[in-house]
This record gives C-alpha cells, structure tokens and sequence, in this order.
C-alpha cells in the first residue's frame, strides 16, 4: 500500500489528520510535488462502489491513525472509531439535508450561517448582520448561485483562473491547469495546506476549551443551590474535556512533525494565540489542568448570598469549602501527572473524590454486633419459699400467725 501511496504509512496517517471532513476517511492518494510540496487526490469522487467499500475503508485509515499516533492505545479503539464514521458516512445521502432544503435553512432558519460540520461546528458565516442591506441581498444572491450551481461551473471557474494564472475564489488560491483538468473525471489533485490546517485546528481546540470550562463555570453558576461533589464531579468533567482536546491538538502537532512540518512556524502559530505554555505542555506530551479562579470562587459565594437574602429560612453557603479545595488539589495533582492520548477514566475515578455525605451508609466493613447475653434476674424464676413437710405452714408463718390464720392459710393450700 505504501508504494500505490508513494509516502509512507505513517506520512499517510498524518495526512489524514488535516484533510477536510468530507475527505477524511475517503480512499486518497497522497504524494509530494517538485517543489516537496504535499499533494492528494481523492479518488472516492471517481470510484462508482465507494458508498459500498468506503465503512472499510474508515476502519483501516482509523485503526492506521490510532496506530500510528497512539501505540499504546488498544486496536479495538481505532476500529470502533472507524467504523462509527464508516457507518455514518453510509447513511448520510439518506438522512442529510438536500442542496435545495440546505440552502433555504441556511438563510432563514440558521440565521446566515451554514449547517455545523467537524471542521466549523459553529457553521460558517454567509453574510454579516452588519453589513448594509444591499450588500448582505448581494452576499446570500452569490451564496446561493454558488451553491445550486452544477460542479462543472465551479470547475471551469478554477480552470479559467489557472489558464490566466490569478489568484482564485476569495481565499486567492493558486490553481494549476493539470489539476483542474483532472478535475473533470473526479481525480483533481488539491495542495494540502499545512499553514491553513494549524490554524484552523488551534482555532478548534480553543473553542473546545472554552465550551471544557463551561462544564465547571456555566453548569454550576447559573443561581442553583450546588453541593460540594457537584463542584468535584464538574471539575472532573471539565477536566475530562480539557484532556481530550489536548490529547486531540497533540495528535496534529505528531502529524505535523512527521510530515516535516517547520517546528519554528508551529511554535509561532502557537504563539500568536497566546498558546506557547499549552504548546510546551503538549510537546512533552504532558496535561495542563484546568485550574480552579478566584472569579468562580466568588462566583459561588455570591450565589449563596443571594439565595441567602432571597430564602432567609434556610441555610446557604458557598460550596467551595476548605475540605472542597484539599478534594481538588488531589485531583490535579494526580492530573498533572498524566500523559495524553491515554484513557482518562481509568486514571481518575470520580468516586474516589467525593466527600461522604452526611447520613451516607459508609462502604466499609464493621463487625456484626455481639448477642446479648440473658439477665439472670429475669430468666431464673423465683426462689419459691421453703414449706415445713408436717405443718403445711412456712416457718415464718409459724411463727407470726395467730391460730385462725393459720386456719385460714392451710384450706388455702388445701390442707385445712
């Protein structure tokens, strides 16, 4: 396989870290250009039977990746992945929006943004709300006459501003006639940015940290009455999300070093986003935890303040105790301790870090509680009194008894 794709497997695998979505798990062709430059074909455009072979083929390029960025990681990881966007790819001419539908909701049920993808969860923008009328009816005319175009407009589009050698579509990409021709019988060749690719994945793992953080700061800041494990719980959560992206953004820069990709510029590209401690982090293949602010401790105690002054019958308090804050420095020093792209439940238990609640059965073993023993007053009977054999009458009644009752006590015992 290695020869038909002319670089290696591993130069394979971290290809496919940087392709669009649409392309991610298609069959490719990847080489290299005169100038080094790397270079890919998607040739499931042309294949009749891709629909067909495509779930297999993302069980191989995902068992490949995991493989290859992630040695240690189990095989069975890298197929279940695989084949969970083998299976979604098959249904989606199914389920998906058409051209047409897509295009009206875009406009006036997304509000001007297009449907969400992996590559722009948040969908793209089409027209800017603060643009004059004119222009933004300009915009969506052109949206949408790019969009209900047939694919062979567009390609003649490229083919012209290759033929005049000028900067094409908006981002002033450079087209060759030989790939645009190509393009014709679906085996155009497309340059693989590299530039554009660690821009755009820096920019999603930023998003992903902050919608991380919001675990902890939305989840338990929104005026609810929380306890001191929803704070443990959140924080885990928020930190399991965190480690994700990182272990996500450490995989791209893997596939940028093993696609010889300038180590200075993807330290710069770090670093015009504030990110060089994060890098550092991530080229040493550690975790930087999330870490708990003064602003969301003070965050915590205005809510019981205010739930204090609003329900005075009750009793409120910041969740934030002395005793919550020993629970998170456990948690983040065992965090700081990890290793990305490992399995983050089995190296922290939420559990293990809840505070015992009061009331709660403990788990620990006691001893089963010892049998009484029996009271020997109340289980030996009584001693009955000593009855002289001749007499009938007990000694002390011999001795206290006038003669008539002596009488009487004996016909009561059946003597007299």
């Amino acid at each position: 396989m290695s020869v038909l794709y002319v670089i290696s497997k591993e130069a394979l695998a971290a290809v496919r870290e940087f392709l669009p979505s649409f392309s991610e798990d298609s069959t490719i062709v990847p080489y290299r250009n005169e100038k080094g430059e790397y270079m890919y074909v998607d040739v499931s455009q042309a294949l009749p039977y891709d629909t067909v072979t495509n779930p297999l083929e993302s069980v191989v390029s995902g068992v490949a990746r995991e493989q290859t960025f992630n040695p240690d990681s189990p095989l069975i990881k890298g197929f279940v992945e695989g084949t969970a966007r083998g299976i979604a790819r098959l249904i989606r001419p199914f389920v998906d929006e058409s051209i047409w539908i897509s295009t009206v909701l875009d406009i006036f049920v997304r509000g001007g943004r297009t449907k969400p993808t992996k590559d722009f969860p948040d969908g793209r923008r089409i027209v800017n709300p603060e643009a004059l009328i004119g222009d933004q009816i300009a915009t969506i005319s052109e949206y949408v006459t790019n969009k209900l175009a047939p694919g062979s407009v567009q390609q003649l589009e490229r083919l012209y501003d290759a033929a005049l050698n000028k900067p094409g579509d908006k981002y002033g990409k450079k087209y060759e006639v030989p790939d645009e021709l190509r393009g014709f019988i679906g085996l155009r060749s497309v340059k693989l940015d590299l530039n554009q690719g660690i821009r755009s994945k820096i920019a999603s793992f930023q998003r992903k940290i902050r919608d991380s953080r919001a675990l902890l700061t939305t989840e338990t800041g929104r005026g609810e009455p929380v306890t001191q494990n929803d704070i443990i719980r959140q924080y885990i959560k928020a930190n399991r999300a965190r480690y994700n992206a990182m272990s996500e953004l450490r995989r791209v820069v893997d596939a940028a070093n093993v696609l010889k990709y300038d180590k200075d510029k993807l330290a710069e590209a770090f670093d015009k986003k504030n990110l060089n401690k994060t890098y550092g982090f991530i080229s040493e293949n550690k975790y930087q935890p999330l870490r708990v602010t003064r602003g969301f401790q003070e965050r915590q105690v205005e809510i019981a303040e205010t739930l204090q002054e609003n329900f005075e019958t009750q009793r409120f308090q910041s969740p934030i105790t002395r005793r919550v804050g020993k629970q998170i420095s456990k948690i983040e020093k065992k965090l700081s301790k990890l290793k990305l792209n490992k399995n983050f439940d089995k190296q922290i238990n939420v559990e293990d870090y809840l505070i015992p609640e009061p009331g709660a059965q403990s788990s620990l073993p006691t001893q089963a509680p010892e049998t009484p023993q029996p009271n020997p007053a109340v289980v030996t009977p009584p001693v009955q009194p000593a009855v002289a054999a001749q007499s009938g009458l007990t000694p002390t009644e011999e001795a206290l008894l006038s003669p008539s009752e002596k009488a009487i006590r004996l016909r009561q015992r059946g003597l007299g």
